[in-house]
């Protein structure tokens, strides 16, 4: 586990983009993450999001996936880059909240990245994005 600030066993404290392992992997999954990558920095980089995609992606051994979860309306431009294709995932999947039960459905990701914020006091995210990365694919 990698997380800038998260202290425990077994965390690794360091910056993704300064990460740098001996080995690649087959498998990297990133849940929530990537939208605060340079977003809460004292002056905040707005590109680094996609830096980050980048490094994890260079990561991967040969046909490794990357799997992320984006939730909308934290950073808007890593939502903009999922969307535009900046960040290459090669499947894209929209979800967004339908009822208070935080139930969710299926929906295209456009519709998902424009959906508001709301949701609860709790969870104010109403829509989120889940892309696929696979090393050495076709848009990968």
């Amino acid at each position: 586990m990698l997380d800038r600030y998260e202290r425990g066993p077994g965390v690794i404290n360091l910056d993704i983009v300064d990460y740098h392992p001996e080995k690649t992997f087959d498998l990297i999954v990133t849940i929530s993450t990537l939208e605060h990558v340079g977003w809460e920095d004292m002056e905040r980089d707005t590109g680094k999001g996609l830096l980050a995609f980048k490094h994890l992606a260079g990561m991967l051994a040969p046909g490794g996936l990357l799997m992320a979860t984006l939730p909308v309306w934290i950073n808007e431009d890593i939502i903009r880059f999922a969307t535009v294709g900046d960040i290459p995932f090669n499947e894209l999947y929209g979800f967004v909240r339908s009822g208070d039960e935080n139930e969710w459905k299926q929906v295209d990701p456009d519709t998902a990245a424009e959906t508001p914020m709301g949701g609860t006091m709790m969870s104010p995210v109403n829509a989120f994005l889940v892309g696929y990365y696979r090393a050495d694919s076709p848009g990968g």
